[in-house]
């Protein structure tokens, strides 16, 4: 018991002289010695419970030892501790709690006034502060700080540039951490973080850096430069870094991200030989599989002047059959496959088959598979989503200025889906959904969803209200809510005719509609299309785009096959741009900053592997597609 708690407890009660006197005599020296020894013991052990990685129960014993300190400044150190820990362990509430109770004085010394400087960094990260991180870790001098801090000062300014989009000084900074850390795992894990940086930098950014063979920093530099240009061809890479590692010999590079680069290079060379493409031809699906077909071909024989043309073959495969499908298709030599097309046949594949062939998907996945790093980097997917059409819709709302949205869609599934999609997107940009409205499929009535989406329903139940309460007739105009400034509608055109006019008619004509690429038919109808008027959409530049539209084939697909052509317009276009994509594939997952003019949009890819679309917006007038950008949406 500290002697300074046994004074206060007693001095409660009578005979507070007699009290003092004891208290005096019982604060011994060597009961004060056994006091500290006790503090240290703690603080001991709070520091193993930080090494071992349980930072909960590290944070609780720095706090104990806080609340029972008799020192300012130990009891600072501890509730610093208690944040730090509690930073570790992912909990910035606690953690704001313990800063708050860490308050810094004039005399406060400079590393414990420095730590909590960085600890706030730590904490504005969390809560998504970016810029107020990086303004905390820059007014930080690192030479305040013992060794430990002075890395995890570097650690988190490396996290804010890199949450501020400074990419290459957030690389630098790790480069400057990796000779401090002892830790293998530790080391691991920040060159990966480091590699992750330059492949996030713009390759222009990274080949301005000023480079001197032999330092470090400059090996890095020259090997993320070396893999943007090279690492899609295996042969070309395998040159470059034989380059690489005579001007960089023994760089720590060599020991982790060198061998995956190896292998990525191998996964990555998509140059086959054969081709193989897994449809359905037959059942439900058919209709669908044929226009991929169809215009994957048509692609391919136009292709006829390229010696490197692969030969391609065909196999019927649908769900029921898509593993013995990809068997056979192994088997006779493919190495290079192109589909499935389903959803459900994509992610059996994937669940019940290691990848070990390159596959472009015809459709995406929700989830990642849980597959090796080999057979994930030989995925790719390829599909047109109805939820990142409605992301987009999204954005382009956001950046023509509306921020309160009300939704409209169908019931079931696809409504679901493509509502969330827009609406995660779009509270994300900042922006409220203020209401969201299902209708039945295969309902003739409109005017109801559109009441409520309106609040007209709400007005006429005031103004029953109100006749009820006069007990006469009261004539009241039902007026529509007014705080929105736009409508996110998800329909097929016969819905989309419907509810069009029924906004109008509601007195919402004036309020902007976004809507996905499902509202247009593919084909121009002046006639029927005039009640979607106004509605604004994204597309692909197959369907509303001439001057990005290849011509000769969209006219060779038209005479060859009208009303298949009319029935899944947009399925010749993904097939044609599957195609088009088989030697592009490599060299866009390296270059995330590479684009590529397809037929069903400008085409770019994540580094999971999957083929992102860029829109070409529309505006329906006089019942057909006008380009809303017609400067920047053509070449």
């Amino acid at each position: 018991m500290h002697c300074s708690r046994f004074v206060r407890y007693h001095s409660r009660g009578t005979g507070l002289a007699l009290v003092l006197i004891i208290a005096t005599v019982a604060c011994t020296p060597q009961q004060a010695v056994r006091e500290r020894e006790s503090e240290i013991a703690v603080d001991a052990h709070a520091q193993a419970l930080l090494a071992a990685g349980d930072y909960a129960a590290a944070a609780t014993a720095y706090s104990e030892l806080a609340a029972h300190s008799e020192s300012n400044v130990d009891a600072l150190r501890f509730r610093l501790g208690a944040a730090d820990a509690w930073l570790r362990a992912g909990d910035a509430t606690a953690a704001g709690t313990a800063l708050d109770g860490a308050r810094v004085a004039k005399d406060t010394p400079a590393d414990l006034r420095a730590w909590r400087m960085l600890l706030d960094a730590g904490l504005a990260l969390g809560k998504g502060q970016n810029q107020r991180a990086l303004e905390l870790v820059t007014g930080i001098h690192a030479k305040s700080l013992p060794a430990e801090q002075r890395n995890a000062l570097i650690l988190t300014r490396a996290r804010a540039l890199a949450a501020n989009d400074d990419h290459l000084a957030a690389a630098r900074n790790r480069a400057e951490l990796a000779p401090a850390l002892a830790d293998a795992s530790a080391r691991a894990d920040n060159e990966h973080a480091l590699w992750g940086e330059l492949n996030r930098t713009d390759p222009a950014v990274l080949a301005r850096e000023v480079l001197s063979p032999g330092d470090g920093w400059s090996g890095w530099v020259e090997l993320a430069l070396g893999a943007r240009r090279s690492l899609y061809d295996s042969a070309a890479f395998q040159g470059v870094l034989a380059q690489w590692t005579s001007r960089y010999p023994g760089h720590p590079a060599l020991t982790r991200i060198v061998p995956e680069l190896l292998e990525a290079a191998t996964a990555l060379d998509v140059a086959p030989t054969r081709v193989a493409m897994l449809l359905p031809l037959v059942g439900q699906y058919a209709g669908a599989g044929t226009a991929v077909r169809d215009g994957f071909l048509a692609a391919w024989y136009a292709d006829a002047g390229n010696p490197r043309r692969p030969p391609v073959s065909i196999y019927d495969a649908a769900l029921t059959n898509i593993t013995d499908s990809y068997d056979r298709a192994r088997a006779d030599g493919a190495d290079l496959i192109v589909g499935p097309l389903e959803k459900a046949a994509l992610e059996r594949l994937v669940r019940e088959r290691e990848i070990d062939v390159t596959l472009l998907a015809l459709n995406q996945l929700d989830q990642p598979p849980a597959t090796s790093e080999g057979a994930a980097l030989r995925l790719y997917e390829f599909g047109l989503s109805p939820e990142d059409e409605a992301r987009q819709a999204a954005e382009r709302a956001w950046f023509d200025g509306r921020v309160r949205a009300l939704a409209i869609a169908p019931q079931g599934d696809w409504g679901t889906r493509v509502t969330q999609a827009f609406a995660s997107r779009w509270q994300e940009l900042g922006g409220e959904l203020l209401e969201t409205v299902r209708y039945s499929s295969d309902t003739r009535d409109f005017a109801t969803p559109s009441e409520a989406l309106l609040n007209i329903d709400a007005s006429k139940e005031r103004a029953a209200a109100l006749e009820r309460l006069l007990q006469r007739r009261v004539h009241l105009e039902p007026r529509r809510r007014q705080d929105a400034d736009l409508v996110f509608m998800a329909a097929f055109p016969v819905q989309a005719r419907q509810i069009r006019p029924q906004l109008e008619y509601f007195n919402a004509g004036d309020l902007p509609v976004y809507a996905t690429s499902h509202v247009f038919t593919g084909s121009v109808d002046l006639e029927r299309d005039r009640d979607l008027n106004g509605i604004v959409f994204g597309d692909m530049p197959w369907l509303v785009d001439s001057r990005a539209r290849d011509v000769a084939l969209y006219s060779a697909i038209q005479r060859d096959w009208p009303d298949a052509a009319r029935a899944w317009p947009r399925l010749y276009a993904l097939g044609i741009d599957a195609y088009r994509l088989l030697p592009q594939l490599g060299r866009l997952r390296v270059q995330h900053n590479r684009r590529f003019t397809g037929q069903t949009g400008m085409l770019s890819m994540d580094a999971r592997g999957r083929v992102q679309r860029q829109l070409t917006w529309v505006r329906f007038e006089d019942g057909a597609p006008r380009l809303v950008d017609p400067v920047l949406a053509g070449p």
